[in-house]
């Protein structure tokens, strides 16, 4: 089965498949162009032209809100989505942030009693404590 060939019409400029369309010769015969079928029966009527193409406008006008309105929808669940992972790290931060706090390091070991407390090891770790900083700053802001 041979693929489908889409042509833009000349008229409209919509793309319809080739086998829809009519060619636009020129007085040698040579292809210029295509024209759907709809513009092909309007081509020598102006005003039945306007006609036929403020409606095909009001169509892919209310096709193209159609769209957007969904694209903005699609950007609020997105929002919410990224919102919610926000929330969730800053509580997975202030919940390490606890357990520094019960964990920390003194001279003798861990406030807990341990000498080598491998929790004191695990939330005492950079990353976590520029990450505990940067909620902390943005908490500030």
């Amino acid at each position: 089965m041979e693929p489908v060939r889409n042509v833009k019409c000349e008229c409209c400029e919509l793309s319809v498949p080739q086998r829809l369309a009519s060619a636009d010769r020129n007085a040698y015969g040579l292809v210029r162009g295509w024209i759907c079928r709809q513009c092909n029966e309007h081509r020598a009527d102006p005003l039945r032209k306007a006609q036929e193409h403020e409606e095909e406008v009001r169509v892919r006008w209310g096709e193209t809100c159609d769209e957007l309105n969904d694209a903005l929808d699609q950007v609020d669940r997105y929002r919410d989505k990224m919102k919610a992972a926000f929330r969730s790290r800053d509580n997975v931060l202030q919940q390490l942030e606890k357990i520094r706090r019960l964990h920390g390091e003194t001279g003798k070991g861990c406030i807990c009693g341990k000498r080598n407390c491998e929790v004191a090891r695990i939330v005492d770790a950079d990353w976590i404590t520029d990450h505990i900083d940067r909620m902390h700053q943005r908490d500030a802001m």
